[in-house]
């Protein structure tokens, strides 16, 4: 009979071995949840980062843009405009201190708000200078640089409905454009406005020869409700005193507050804080207050516009050299706790969150513009 050697016995993992190796399965797979989760987490932040950062710096950008395009310096520091036929002085720009919040805006209590008067930017080649004298408005402006047409309108100029300022280092006038007369040698452009002289603080009242004349916007920027930056881009250069003429535009989300700063010549070389905000109401003398209550509601003490010297006052306007604007934003969702960033210091809370104290991400950003006349002439 063969001799046959035994059958091996089949032989598996033991329970024990199969308990140890389980354990080590659930810890990588643990452990790999955990680094993805944090992978994800961190990805998520730096997208928060990103977001603030970026929404931030662009509605800084902008503001910044129209601050060195407002028309200042250009001796008195006012926009003179047509209000019921009489000429009224405005601040090229203008800061609105402690707003209240009610109004027809929906003004988030207690941040400032920047009304800036001034070109358009980025939009071809909108220069053009007049020939001869503008003694007021009834007179055509003559126009030099632009002697071609397209479907009627001056070409890269002007048309129809388009606001405008004129004038020189010495002073400058918001005008809206009427008509258009293209055939004429030089082309010209009538004012809506005919009742008014156009510069009635100069003794001569007149538009020079080589003034120039270029597209102009106003713009009001301010902080509402939904911690959102608006900019209204305004048919004149007033507060809006209604919720019509004007185009409203979000331009930064999870704004905390907005405080606007500035530097006036001290007259000795060098820079001197802007004066503090009136301490008395000045009355109905000054229409840009008048605007302003119906805009943001009425103003208390220490409030209103900055500014002015006192009491409607605008002499303090020509010596300003530069605006600050410090935007404090936050993310517009939470994050983890240990993500966030502590509350800055005396920044307005949103009004509307049900904990004011939730984690987000906080950034402060400031930036200050010389303000200078690139809106009349200086190329």
């Amino acid at each position: 009979m063969p001799n046959r050697s035994p059958r091996p016995s089949p032989r598996g993992f033991t329970l024990l071995e199969v308990t140890v190796a389980a354990g080590i399965s659930a810890i990588i797979v643990l452990l790999a949840t955990q680094s993805l989760v944090q992978v994800d987490r961190d990805q998520f932040l730096r997208k928060t980062v990103i977001d603030v950062q970026s929404s931030a710096r662009a509605a800084l950008g902008w503001m910044e843009q129209d601050l060195r395009h407002s028309s200042l310096v250009v001796g008195s520091g006012v926009i003179w405009t047509a209000v019921s036929g009489t000429a009224v002085a405005r601040p090229a720009v203008q800061i609105y201190a402690g707003v209240p919040g009610t109004g027809f805006l929906d003004v988030k209590p207690n941040t400032d708000a920047l009304l800036v008067v001034g070109a358009v930017t980025g939009q071809g080649s909108p220069r053009a200078v007049t020939v001869g004298t503008l003694v007021d408005s009834t007179q055509p402006v003559k126009i030099s640089t632009a002697t071609t047409t397209v479907n009627g309108t001056l070409a890269g100029s002007f048309a129809a409905n388009q606001p405008v300022l004129l004038g020189d280092y010495g002073d400058a006038s918001w005008g809206v454009v009427g008509t258009v007369n293209a055939g004429t040698t030089p082309p010209t452009i009538q004012l809506e406005d005919t009742s008014t002289n156009v510069f009635p603080a100069q003794q001569t009242k007149e538009l020079g020869a080589g003034a120039a004349v270029r597209l102009a916007q106003s713009r009001l920027y301010y902080v509402n409700t939904q911690d959102q930056l608006v900019r209204l881009t305004l048919a004149e250069p007033t507060a809006p005193a209604a919720m019509a003429g004007y185009t409203r535009e979000v331009i930064a989300q999870g704004v905390e507050n907005l405080r606007i700063g500035c530097g006036l010549d001290d007259g000795q070389g060098g820079f001197a804080a802007c004066p503090a905000p009136l301490t008395a109401d000045p009355g109905p003398s000054d229409p840009l207050y008048s605007e302003a209550q119906a805009a943001f509601g009425n103003f208390g003490t220490n409030q209103g516009p900055r500014i002015t010297a006192s009491l409607g006052s605008m002499t303090r306007v020509a010596l300003l050299r530069n605006v600050t604007v410090n935007l404090y934003a936050r993310s517009t969702h939470a994050v983890e706790p240990s993500q966030a960033d502590a509350v800055v210091p005396g920044v307005t809370l949103p009004v509307n969150a049900a904990i004011p104290a939730s984690p987000y991400v906080r950034r402060a950003y400031q930036v200050t513009a010389a303000v200078r006349n690139t809106s009349l002439g200086a190329f």
